[in-house]
């Protein structure tokens, strides 16, 4: 048998640096601190520090794919935007460092806690490995909602476990609120410049569109080129929008829908090339419109009727399934969910409480409805059993469950309701009316009124 290749001693990421130009210098900076892997693990926290849409986590994403290249099963990515709570944060970094097809591994603990998480580093880094393992810890602002027990673990991880672990912070938060006791590596990723924005834009600008030659040899010939037009078009709209929008996200879906409306202009001779400045003049109302529908989309006010109303048509079914199942936890007694939630059930059998026709209970009505009271809280574990139960196959199985549980509550038809620091107990109660989750329910011919209790419709 030949021998085995040893693995590069160096990480290169001159891949990702011409993937991102604009990244360079903070890409230089990551390549001084992780280039050399047969050098020791730096004894010291790093900490990613930029605005939003500053390029944290593409740049990032791609380093942890270089990483896992170079040594494979030696870098960890976790979003604590997917990764909710601290146990599950802490259990991806060990899956990801776990090579499951080596014959030779052993049993790794379950670290569903710090404890856990400090036995099961051990056993998946062997005593005395020189090779570094990287943790990246993506949206760690949500860390410093998790108390500073969680935050002090991770920037000592090093010296508590005793293995070569770099763990590596990417917040747009001020970085001192993560280690105001401790030294750390800052990597800056400054805003981007109008240069450097418009650049980004240009990537996605439409080609020339050949035409047919006039001669009739069956030859094709490019149009003049339109990229002055698309270029001046980025210059514009960089210069409109950046008095009110620093987000690179969202003006370039401004800019998406304008290049295809320059496009479609130049397509049909509607604008000569040689004046880019009356596209301009032709899609400025359009600008107008997407950039109040861009912001009445972000909007963080609360729901209103009409943002309701078309609810079920901007959820995807999984996280439909999830909202139903966090109504039912929220309304249906714990008592009845094995009732309700196993195969071969029969809901006949549920007595449901009884109100006359003026609203007065009768013989036999229990206390007062749940409706009425208000939601109760419940554990996540319900919920997601409930949503595996009335989902079945209905979903994508590569979903991230966790990751839509977090949307919900992003746009607060969730409210967690448990505290910032308990590990184990992570509960949650549902803010959305009944006459929207029967909306979502009849949009996915679902019938709600066979798995809810008291059911007042």
């Amino acid at each position: 048998m030949p021998p085995r290749t040893a693995p590069p001693a160096t990480l290169t990421l001159n891949e990702v640096a011409q993937k991102f130009p604009q990244r360079a210098e903070a890409i230089d900076e990551l390549q001084n601190l992780l280039g050399d892997l047969d050098l020791p693990a730096p004894r010291v926290p790093i900490v990613v520090h930029g605005a939003a849409s500053t390029g944290k986590t593409a740049v990032l994403t791609a380093a942890h794919a270089a990483y896992n290249v170079a040594r494979p099963f030696h870098a960890a990515f976790v979003s604590c935007e997917t990764a909710i709570t601290p146990k599950l944060l802490l259990t991806k970094i060990i899956q990801q460092w776990t090579d499951s097809a080596r014959p030779d591994r052993v049993a790794v603990p379950r670290a569903d806690s710090l404890c856990g998480f400090v036995t099961a580093a051990r056993v998946v880094i062997p005593s005395g490995a020189m090779a570094r393992h990287v943790m990246i810890i993506d949206d760690a602002d949500q860390l410093l909602g998790w108390g500073s027990e969680i935050i002090q673990f991770l920037l000592r991880v090093a010296e508590l476990t005793c293995r070569p672990i770099v763990p590596i912070l990417v917040t747009k938060s001020d970085w001192r609120q993560f280690t105001p006791l401790f030294p750390a590596l800052v990597v800056e990723f400054p805003p981007y410049s109008k240069e450097e924005v418009c650049s980004i834009l240009l990537e996605s600008a439409p080609a020339a569109d050949p035409v047919d030659d006039a001669n009739g040899e069956g030859e094709n010939e490019a149009v003049a080129d339109p990229f002055p037009v698309y270029q001046l078009l980025a210059e514009m709209l960089f210069d409109t929008m950046r008095q009110c929008c620093n987000n690179l996200e969202e003006i370039r879906y401004v800019t998406n829908h304008v290049f295809a409306l320059a496009r479609t202009l130049i397509a049909d001779g509607t604008v000569d090339v040689k004046y880019p400045h009356r596209v301009m003049n032709h899609v400025k109302d359009d600008v107008k419109h997407l950039t109040m529908q861009l912001y009445s989309g972000h909007s963080s006010a609360p729901m209103t009727s009409e943002k309701d109303d078309k609810l079920n048509l901007e959820l995807p079914t999984t996280t439909k399934f999830l909202l139903i199942a966090a109504y039912l936890a929220s309304y249906n007694p714990t008592t009845l969910d094995r009732h309700f939630f196993t195969k071969g059930r029969d809901t006949s059998q549920v007595k449901r409480r009884k109100v006359d026709a003026s609203g007065k209970k009768v013989a036999g009505a229990g206390p007062v409805r749940q409706q009425l009271l208000g939601p109760k809280t419940f554990p996540l574990e319900r919920m997601l059993a409930i949503f595996h139960s009335i989902a079945d196959d209905q979903v994508e199985n590569n979903m991230d469950i966790h990751h839509q549980v977090a949307t919900l509550i992003s746009l607060r038809y969730l409210t967690r309701v448990s505290a910032a620091d308990a590990i184990d107990n992570y509960r949650c109660k549902c803010n959305v009316s009944f006459e929207i989750v029967q909306q979502i329910a009849k949009s996915l011919r679902f019938e709600l009124s066979e798995c809810l209790h008291d059911v007042h419709s």
